[in-house]
């Protein structure tokens, strides 16, 4: 009689009942998940981005947000580089010195964190790595330490330049 027509409408009901109450507590579920995952940040890079340095010139940063500090990775153009953590309780310092082996390059200061929290920061900054030459170098720190002479602390009237004149 009707009984297979109830049992059919009531079965499409209730199928539908639970895929509408179903699908928002999957979605929740998602959304704490996203809540959860808090990417490291990383702030006052030094030396700043595209500057010039030595090879073996410190550098520093300040990470937040890092639940692991084992989780942190750093390299210079390829080649990791030891650092040390310094907890300030709210964050890290982070300190290292740039390689020796490399100069008169360009080399990007890779910084990778959070791996195994799942949330991973992947950021870094850009620097020249320079070196001063050995004749190079006297002369510049005579000129840093030398006193300047009368001629070069008066200053001197702009040179007149003759116009000629055509008729």
């Amino acid at each position: 009689m009707h009984t297979p027509k109830f049992c059919a409408l009531s079965f499409l009901v209730m199928l539908s009942y639970l895929s509408a109450f179903s699908t928002p507590s999957f979605a929740a579920q998602d959304d704490k998940k996203r809540k959860e995952c808090v990417k490291p940040k990383v702030y006052n890079f030094a030396p700043p981005h595209l500057s010039e340095v030595i090879p073996g010139a410190p550098f520093s940063f300040l990470i937040y947000n890092l639940l692991d500090p084992s989780e942190l990775r750093v390299t210079v153009k390829g080649q990791p580089v030891e650092v040390k953590l310094t907890d300030k309780k709210q964050f890290y310092k982070v300190e290292g010195n740039f390689p020796t082996t490399l100069s008169n390059t360009f080399a990007r200061v890779d910084v990778v964190a959070g791996i195994l929290q799942g949330c991973v920061l992947k950021t870094g900054w850009l620097l020249k790595i320079t070196v001063l030459s050995n004749a190079a170098a006297p002369e510049a720190e005579a000129s840093a330490t030398a006193k300047p002479t009368p001629a070069e602390t008066t200053p001197s009237a702009p040179a007149e330049t003759a116009s000629s004149s055509t008729q």
